[in-house]
């Protein structure tokens, strides 16, 4: 359960920072695009410490890597463009709950066990973080933006899925960190592309902020997909409860961070969530 609790860590960290960008001025997409070069110097490095480029097995897995680094780096322009039109909470709200798609995906291609406790667990798991992350007065305007948490929705939840998938099937013999390296480089190209050929926004020079914040983000970043794959690997509970677990933790790790480092305020729906999420974590970890 360790590489869950890392992961878990790791992932709520990378929120916390980019709530720091905000406060620090510092550009988000110069320090993501910082990030994505970070983390793929990571997994090279710690691939040629365990000796992996002498036997790296890269046609196994290659083609997997370049898939899901295409849709990392894409889905990060959907998250930020849905950030903006429709809103942090509905943003949030779609990231969390997409957790549905890998879950259903685990139990059905993988054939994992379907119990009444379990699914009681995984049906009350996107309720509950709904409750937690809702707002009260939601912006009229963000219904002209539906579409937008819609794709971000599947978008997120296929890749997750497709992460289960390239774990279970062709990162057996371990080169993970060689794997990560891969992947992260190939956001790190597309994000690059996006910035010197797309809108002058993307376009700001870089800072000397924006580094440092990126390879903060870049550490984070890394840690959340190597222990998460880790997790899938070693926890010794299904996938499909893996992704509950790792979505809940995260969700309830964060606002207790918010509570504490930004002094966040939370509504009587926000516990009933809270609440409700410590019910589901309990009922998973009896499975």
């Amino acid at each position: 359960m360790g590489y869950l609790f890392f992961s878990i860590l790791s992932s709520t960290l990378i929120l916390v920072t980019f709530r720091y960008f905000g406060k620090l001025k510092i550009n988000s997409f110069n320090a993501i695009v910082m990030n994505y070069f970070t983390a793929s110097v990571i997994g090279f490095l710690l691939a040629n410490k365990e000796g992996n480029f002498q036997n790296s097995g890269v046609n196994d897995w290659f083609v997997m890597a370049v898939i899901i680094g295409i849709m990392m780096a894409l889905m990060f322009n959907v998250v930020s463009a849905t950030t903006q039109k429709a809103g942090i909470t509905v943003t949030s709200i779609a990231a969390k709950m997409s957790v549905v798609i890998p879950m259903v995906f685990s139990i059905f291609y993988y054939h994992e066990s379907i119990t009444f406790l379990k699914t009681s667990g995984i049906l009350l798991a996107p309720v509950a973080v709904v409750l937690t992350l809702i707002k009260k007065n939601l912006d009229p305007a963000i219904k002209k933006y539906i579409w937008l948490p819609v794709i971000m929705f599947i978008g997120l939840g296929i890749t997750d899925a497709v992460i289960k998938y390239t774990q279970q099937d062709f990162l057996k013999g371990g080169n993970v960190f060689l794997f990560s390296a891969y992947l992260f480089i190939i956001s790190f190209t597309v994000s690059f592309l996006t910035k010197i050929t797309v809108k002058s926004k993307y376009r700001k020079e870089t800072t000397g902020k924006d580094i440092i914040g990126g390879i903060l983000l870049g550490l984070f970043n890394f840690g959340s997909l190597y222990f998460f794959i880790q997790a899938l690997r070693y926890s010794g509970i299904e996938s499909s409860l893996v992704f509950a677990i790792n979505s809940i933790g995260i969700v309830l790790v964060s606002l207790l961070a918010g509570i504490i480092l930004f002094k966040e305020k939370l509504s009587t729906l926000n516990w009933t969530g809270i609440i409700l999420a410590i019910a589901v974590l309990y009922i998973l970890f009896q499975i």
